[in-house]
């Protein structure tokens, strides 16, 4: 894995020293069997965040021993809005609030049209957008 934060290389660095760094190819192990309790020393790093679906994540935090099996919880919530609630909620995902104004605003009038006219959401004064999280957690051991 090719790690380019300077950061990153730096803590590294001083990893190599009292350590291992083990480049496992999408994920990098870095681990102070010395001193397990040391929370900067014992950590993965990954090549890219987590997509949906994607779950090779998972299978580096189950390789190791650095941490508790994994728990998993699913988390459900339904916003209840307007049509500019999803305008809102559009505008906020960070691939459009980085277009410039222009084209943010051309997304933004699609959508409000979209919304509008479809089938399912056309004559509803409340609309409603349905989120489910799944939360991960582990323990160091």
């Amino acid at each position: 894995m090719q790690i380019r934060s300077l950061g990153f290389l730096t803590n590294l660095m001083f990893s190599r020293f009292s350590g291992s760094v083990t480049d496992k190819g999408s994920y990098t192990l870095i681990q102070t069997p010395s001193n397990q309790g040391y929370h900067w020393g014992n950590y993965i790093i990954f090549d890219r965040p987590p997509r949906k679906g994607d779950l090779n994540w998972k299978a580096a935090i189950d390789n190791t021993d650095l941490f508790s099996k994994l728990q998993l919880r699913h988390f459900s919530y339904v916003q209840v809005g307007t049509v500019e609630t999803v305008v809102d909620r559009v505008e906020s995902i960070s691939f459009i609030s980085a277009l410039a104004e222009i084209q943010k605003q051309e997304v933004l009038s699609q959508i409000r049209n979209l919304v509008r006219c479809h089938p399912e959401t056309k004559d509803c004064a409340e609309i409603k957008l349905p989120y489910r999280t799944d939360v991960y957690w582990c323990e160091k051991i």
